[in-house]
């Protein structure tokens, strides 16, 4: 196959699958689903560690807001996920 024959076809292929992927989405899919489905699947330690590692980062946040806005989407993703890093990143804010 030459050189343009190959970008012709890589082109087509492209545009074909680009096409089929805007018609899938399903109902319950956001930016959080897959997010949410990860965090359930951890293991206790493996999710202490994300908690922890995750609470660690945004107590060094300076803006409030942006913290708020942070938890929101850990809780949008799993309520409990982000109860947990809320949790945890408050008294690391009080302790700076």
């Amino acid at each position: 196959m030459t050189l343009p024959a190959a970008i012709t076809l890589r082109a087509s292929v492209v545009r074909r699958v680009a096409r089929k992927s805007t018609h899938g989405k399903h109902a319950e899919d956001t930016d959080f689903v897959q997010a949410g489905a990860l965090y359930r699947l951890m293991t206790e330690p493996q999710k202490q560690r994300r908690v922890e590692n995750l609470s660690g980062s945004l107590a060094q946040v300076s803006r409030e807001d942006i913290i708020t806005r942070a938890i929101s989407y850990f809780r949008a993703a799993d309520e409990e996920y982000g109860s947990r890093v809320a949790t945890a990143v408050h008294p690391l804010r009080r302790a700076r």
